[in-house]
């Protein structure tokens, strides 16, 4: 019997196309995140699994609301190099329920609500025309993935924070990077990237954001955690604090079944 299988809904009805990106979406980034656990051969998100298919069900609940894009912006991409931009303004909450199959019917073992609010930007060619912006407003709405969900749902059973650093700003910094499973399950490897601003740099005209990456060959039993040292290395970018991206972190888990649940 598979351990775990995704059952995903959303409120949002933007457009029918819109509706199905959003449901492809949450299912996808979902078993992104839950690798080792999802079967492999797991239906799409248009066909609900059987019920007792697997020992856990993973239910998540997507609720929304997406501001039109709002006319054209200007944003800082590199050194003084400005792009046009559509913005749109999401806000909404993921809530999760883990259900554990118990003789005819799922029971739920854990609830949680993970409020959300971010911001998404399309860009438009460098010479566009002001009666093509309908269109363009509608391409920028279809590309408001709901792609935030892997860290509401990481934040909850994998959160990753960067401990103490150490270098000069705009320099290489030896920093630590803290993992912990809050999960059930065994973790069996992690490869992570992330990137984040050096909040040193606040009073400056410009600050910098660091990158790097961890690997974690070996398990990590549940409610452990581990403590790895790593480079975060500066990247070829400078940005305007007006434009301030907050921390960004892209994770790649391996967790294994749980023996006796």
């Amino acid at each position: 019997m598979p351990e775990l299988d995704v059952v995903a809904r959303t409120a949002v009805r933007v457009s029918p196309q819109h509706t199905q990106m959003v449901l492809w979406g949450l299912t996808d980034y979902a078993r992104q995140c839950l690798t080792g656990l999802v079967s492999k051969s797991a239906p799409d998100y248009g066909e609900a699994p059987k019920d007792g298919a697997a020992r856990f069900r993973l239910l998540i609940e997507h609720t929304a609301s997406l501001k039109t894009p709002t006319p054209v912006h200007e944003v800082l991409l590199n050194g003084d190099f400005y792009s046009p931009f559509l913005v749109t303004q999401e806000k909404g909450a993921y809530r999760f329920r883990l259900t554990q199959w118990q003789e005819s019917r799922y029971v739920n073992v854990a609830e949680w609500t993970s409020p959300y609010a971010v911001t998404h930007r399309f860009p438009l060619p460098k010479s566009y025309d002001s009666r093509d912006l309908a269109g363009l407003r509608e391409n920028a709405l279809m590309g408001a993935s709901p792609k935030s969900i892997k860290q509401a749902l990481l934040d909850r059973i994998l959160p990753i924070r960067i401990g103490q650093s150490q270098g000069d700003v705009g320099r290489p910094q030896s920093c630590q990077v803290i993992v912990k499973n809050a999960s059930r399950w065994p973790l069996k490897s992690l490869k992570a990237a992330l990137e984040w601003p050096d909040a040193r740099a606040r009073g400056q005209a410009r600050y910098t954001r660091y990158g790097a990456t961890i690997t974690l060959a070996q398990a990590l039993a549940p409610g452990q955690h581990i403590v790895l040292p790593c480079t975060g290395t500066p990247l070829n970018r400078r940005f305007r604090w007006e434009y301030l991206e907050p921390m960004a972190i892209e994770a790649s888990p391996v967790f294994a079944p749980a023996e006796g649940q």
